[in-house]
C-alpha cells in the first residue's frame, strides 16, 4: 500500500514538472554583454590546435562587448587610446553563431562551440575572413 502511494505521488510530481511547460532557448547574446557592456579576455588564439597567441597576461587582447551590439577588439596594453578595432556584432542564436563586423568592412564569423562557466570558446567558420578561434574569459582581476 505505502509503494503503491509513493509510485502514484511520484507519477503526479513528475507530470505536473513537466506538463505543458515551454522550453525557450538560451540566447547567448545576453552571455556576451551582460545587458550592459563586458570586457573579455582573448586567453587563448587557436590554430591549427595550436595557442598561437600571446603567452603573458599583459600583452594579450581584450574583446568589449556593449549591449548596443558594438564591439570593440584592443590590445590589452592599448586598451585606454582610441586604438583598436571597432564595429558591430551580431549573434544568431539558432545557429549559435557570432558575427563582428569591423568598420572598415571585414567580417570575422565564427560558431559557438564550447561554453563554461568560466570561458567561451568560438571557432571560425571555414571559409571566413580569419581563421583563428577565440578561447575567451570574463576580464581577471588584476592585483
Amino acid at each position: 500500500m505505502v509503494t503503491r502511494s509513493l509510485c502514484i505521488l511520484a507519477l503526479i510530481g513528475f507530470s505536473s514538472c513537466t506538463a505543458d511547460v515551454n522550453w525557450k532557448p538560451v540566447s547567448y547574446g545576453y552571455l556576451l554583454h551582460d545587458g550592459n557592456s563586458k570586457v573579455w579576455m582573448v586567453d587563448q588564439m587557436v590554430k591549427d590546435s595550436a595557442d598561437v597567441g600571446p603567452f603573458l597576461r599583459k600583452d594579450k587582447d581584450v574583446l568589449i562587448f556593449y549591449y548596443s551590439g558594438a564591439f570593440r577588439y584592443s590590445a590589452l596594453p592599448k586598451l585606454g587610446t582610441n586604438e583598436g578595432k571597432k564595429g558591430t556584432f551580431f549573434f544568431d542564436t539558432e545557429k549559435k553563431s557570432l558575427t563582428l563586423s569591423f568598420n572598415g568592412g571585414e567580417d570575422w564569423k565564427y560558431d559557438f562551440k564550447t561554453v563554461t562557466e568560466d570561458s567561451i570558446y568560438i571557432a571560425p567558420v571555414k571559409g571566413g575572413k580569419t581563421d583563428v578561434g577565440l578561447k575567451l574569459i570574463p576580464f581577471p582581476e588584476i592585483l
